[in-house]
């Protein structure tokens, strides 16, 4: 390792380490303000201000969907009343698509290649090395 990419990985570690604990201090303070908000009735935004300082509080709630009862429910239900309520997501599995972009002929592949695009970003991870 060079002097200047060890100066460089130093600097990197010191302020990610500083950037995560000023991270979770953020949510510690986000948490406390928000359990403090007054939400008018039937809204999602709750505004206040405070020591000079404007607070707006969101909430939001995440849904999650245990996918055989939806199957269940499509069943039941039938496609004109479930799909307006539900659309498809398709997710690609990395590992399929690669083999068959490696395996399928041509005529196949460029079905797939039209609909993907790639981009290509770097992520640095810094560490205290242990000796």
């Amino acid at each position: 390792m060079t002097e200047d990419l060890a100066s460089l990985a130093r600097e990197h570690l010191a302020t990610k380490l500083e950037i995560d604990r000023l991270k979770k201090r953020l949510a510690e303070l986000a948490d406390a303000i928000a359990q403090q908000a007054v939400f008018p009735q039937g809204k999602s935004t709750a505004n206040a201000s405070a020591g000079g300082v404007h607070v707006k509080v969101q909430r939001k709630e995440v849904q999650s969907w245990n996918q055989d009862r939806l199957n269940e429910a499509r069943h039941r239900l039938g496609d004109e009343t479930f799909l307006r309520l539900f659309r498809f997501e398709w997710k690609a599995d990395k590992r399929q698509v690669d083999g068959f972009l490696l395996n399928a002929p041509a005529e196949s592949r460029r079905f797939i290649e039209a609909a993907l695009t790639t981009k290509t970003a770097y992520q640095v991870t810094t560490a205290p090395e242990v000796e």
